[in-house]
């Protein structure tokens, strides 16, 4: 069963003070504490598809995985308060839509679809392994 509690996908701004020489900015880091590195944003654009690629390729063997999108969207719904941010009400609405268009908006290499993919509801689809092959193989 997959945990649609994990936080693990959530990215946070840490201070990351003399890292780099002349640094004082912050550097993100994901929930496990690895700094999110690479080229800068077409780099997260890049692992961002291959991620949604994967989440397709479950979804379309089990149908029954879409559901964690809902669940997810329920969920910060009630730990906002009864709200959610401006994107996740457009994938509220989005998940209205058929599985094939939406499957569409996750693989579309666009801005749209890049912009999109950036706040999806599909975190827990991907296994923590799955995930981490992933963003090994993109700091290589």
């Amino acid at each position: 069963m997959i945990d649609v509690t994990d936080k693990s996908h959530e990215a946070t701004a840490v201070e990351d003070h003399g890292r780099r020489s002349g640094s004082t900015g912050g550097q993100w880091r994901n929930a496990l504490g690895d700094a999110i590195v690479g080229e800068g944003h077409p780099h997260i654009d890049r692992r961002s598809l291959e991620m949604a690629r994967l989440v397709v390729e479950k979804i379309d063997a089990d149908p029954s995985l879409f559901r964690i999108a809902h669940e997810n969207l329920q969920r910060w719904r009630r730990v906002r308060g009864g709200t959610l941010p401006r994107c996740s009400e457009e994938w509220e609405k989005l998940l209205e839509r058929p599985w094939s268009e939406i499957r569409n908006i996750l693989l579309d290499e666009s801005d749209e679809g890049q912009r999109l993919r950036s706040s999806h509801p599909f975190a827990g689809v991907l296994s923590e392994k799955e995930r981490r092959r992933i963003h090994d193989a993109h700091r290589a």
